[in-house]
């Protein structure tokens, strides 16, 4: 009988372990604010790894945050040479 909860308690510890890993990846992936999300998801998934930058109309957030300080950081180096961008430059 004791065999019995030695067994189950090795399965119990086994399936902590996994639910602890996969909340740790989870939160991992929540808190990473620099990797191409949708890259993320299909290296989770085992799926042919596709970036935001081969798809122009869909930006995951890390993506599109890079997109936006790119655009803006050229505005304000226009602004100093005194161009005017009038696409962005309303945005700073």
């Amino acid at each position: 009988m004791s065999n019995d909860y030695i067994v189950i308690g090795k399965k119990l510890q086994e399936s902590r372990d996994v639910d602890s890993k996969d909340n740790m990846e989870m939160i991992s992936f929540c808190e990473n604010v620099f990797d191409c999300r949708n890259l993320l998801i299909s290296n989770h998934l085992g799926e042919q790894p596709k970036m935001c930058d081969e798809d122009e109309l869909v930006f995951c957030d890390n993506c599109f945050t890079k997109v936006l300080m790119l655009l803006m950081s050229s505005c304000v180096i226009l602004q100093l040479f005194e161009f005017n961008c009038n696409m962005c430059c309303k945005l700073l």
